[in-house]
């Protein structure tokens, strides 16, 4: 097989694994403060399911009344408000419809 021959399907292969490996969150995080926090959908619509702080250790939680809104859907724009209690916020895991994906802070 000559080389041109190899030259489409090698370039679909990497397109295609390219597109697949950088999909973008469907939220965005802001920091408000040290513990305030708004999630916006980045997509028409996307259910957060569940959120975990700080890889689950106990030292920081959801503020419980916040808590009681899980699962949250948001349409593209909407945003939705978190308290954490404890210390300071170090990451998010963040459970959606979607797939979980992972939000770390300085």
């Amino acid at each position: 097989m000559k080389l041109r021959n190899l030259i489409f399907p090698v370039m679909l292969v990497l397109l295609l694994g390219a597109s697949v490996c950088y999909a973008a969150a469907p939220i965005e995080i802001r920091a408000l403060g040290r513990n305030q926090f708004h999630f916006i959908a980045t997509v028409d619509v996307v259910t957060i399911q569940d959120v975990i702080v700080n890889r689950g250790s106990g030292n920081s939680i959801i503020s419980p009344a916040y808590r009681e809104d899980l699962p949250v859907t948001l349409k593209f724009g909407d945003q939705w408000y978190v308290l954490v209690l404890g210390a300071a916020v170090r990451e998010f895991e963040v459970r959606t419809d979607k797939k979980n994906w992972t939000f770390t802070f300085k």
